[in-house]
C-alpha cells in the first residue's frame, strides 16, 4: 500500500485533536535550576508528570492512540538470516554501496547475515543496479531527507515480512562502519533485553538545533518542551525481538507527517509507545569504541575502515 500524506480535512481534525484531547495546565517554574514542566489533566485531577524535568516519560494522549499506518515497498526479499543489516542509502550514493557491498560479502562468510539497501521510488539506474545485485529494496514513497521516517518505516516493514525473526538487528546508513562480532556479543548480554542500543540523545523540538535545521514543531504537534530520550540514526541495533516489537507498535502508530526527526520518533517516541528501555547513556554504553562509527559522507574513511580493495 503507498503511502500518500493527504492534506485533507480528516488529517487536519487529526492534528488539532492534539490541543482538545490533551488538557494541559501550564505549571513552568524555575528550582534550583531545574524546571519543572507541564502536567496532564484529566477530569481536573493531576496525574502523573508527563516531563520529569530532563524528558518526556510518558506519550500525551494522541500518540498514545493507535492510527494504522503502512508504507509499502518493492522489490528484496527476506530469507531466514539470523543477522540482518539494512542500509540507508540514497540513489546517487553508488560509491557507499559499492564499498559496504564488498565489507558485507566478506561478514557473510562469517555470520548468517543477509543485507538490503534502503531506497525510495525506483529509477531506471537503480533498476538496473539491482538487476545486478539485487539487494536494493525501494519504499513506496520519494526518496529526500523529510522521507527519512518512511524509509524508517520501509526497514521496520522489510523486517516484519521475515519468514522468520533475525536474532540481531542493525539498521544503519551508507556511511556508517560496523563491526558484526561486537554487536552480537552486546545483543547477547542479559541487559539487551527490549534495549536499543545506539548513541544516546535527547533535546527540545524547539531547541536551537531544531530551529536551526528547520525541524521545530510547534505545540500542537507535540506540546511538551522535551523529547523522550532517544539514540541517534545513523547506527541502531537491537535484538529481533526488540524490532519485531517496534515494527508492531510503528503499524499502529500513524506518522501523518508530524514529526520530522526518524529516530526522535521510532527510537523515542515509539519506544516509549512500546514501553521499551530507556537508551543508555554514553557512560554506560559508547557504541563509537568498537560497535560502529558515523563517517559522515567520508568515503575514503570508510574504503580504510573496511579494508576496500579496488
Amino acid at each position: 500500500m503507498k503511502h500518500e500524506l493527504k492534506k485533507n480535512s480528516n488529517y487536519k481534525e487529526q492534528l488539532l485533536k492534539l490541543n482538545r484531547q490533551n488538557l494541559i495546565e501550564d505549571i513552568e517554574k524555575k528550582e534550583n535550576k531545574k524546571i519543572v514542566y507541564k502536567k496532564e489533566i484529566v477530569n481536573k485531577k493531576e496525574i502523573i508528570p508527563i516531563i520529569d524535568g530532563t524528558h518526556v516519560n510518558r506519550l500525551p494522549a494522541f500518540w498514545q492512540t493507535d492510527r494504522p499506518w503502512t508504507v509499502g515497498f518493492s522489490e528484496g526479499k527476506c530469507g531466514t538470516p539470523d543477522y540482518l543489516v539494512l542500509i540507508n542509502s540514497a540513489p546517487k550514493n553508488l560509491n557507499f554501496r559499492q564499498v559496504q557491498r564488498q565489507y558485507l560479502m566478506r561478514q557473510m562468510k562469517r555470520f548468517k547475515m543477509e543485507y538490503k539497501f534502503l531506497l525510495g521510488e525506483k529509477t531506471e539506474t537503480l533498476h538496473s543496479e539491482n538487476a545486478k545485485y539485487g539487494d536494493l529494496v525501494f519504499g513506496d514513497h520519494k526518496d529526500n531527507y523529510k522521507n527519512l521516517p518512511l524509509k524508517t518505516k520501509v526497514a521496520y516493514e522489510f523486517f516484519a515480512s521475515c519468514p522468520t525473526t533475525p536474532r540481531y538487528f542493525l539498521l544503519i546508513d551508507d556511511d556508517v562502519w560496523f563491526a558484526a562480532e561486537p554487536i552480537r556479543k552486546t545483543l547477547m548480554e542479559i541487559r539487551a533485553e527490549n534495549q536499543i542500543y545506539g548513541n544516546f540523545r535527547q533535546g527540545s523540538p524547539r531547541g536551537p538545533w531544531s530551529k536551526k535545521t528547520g525541524l521545530a514543531v510547534n505545540t500542537t504537534i507535540w506540546e511538551p518542551e522535551k523529547w523522550p530520550t532517544w539514540t541517534d540514526g545513523p547506527c541502531t541495533f537491537m535484538r529481533g525481538d526488540v524490532a519485531r516489537i517496534i515494527a508492531r507498535t510503528a503499524s499502529n502508530t500513524n506518522w501523518l507527517a508530524a514529526i520530522p526527526v526518524e529516530d526522535v520518533f521510532f527510537n523515542g517516541i515509539i519506544r516509549l509507545k512500546a514501553k521499551l528501555k530507556e537508551p543508555l547513556k554514553k557512560t554506560k554504553f559508547n557504541p563509537e569504541r568498537i560497535h560502529c562509527r558515523h563517517l559522515k559522507n567520508s568515503l575514503s574513511q570508510l574504503k580504510t575502515l573496511t579494508s576496500y580493495e579496488p
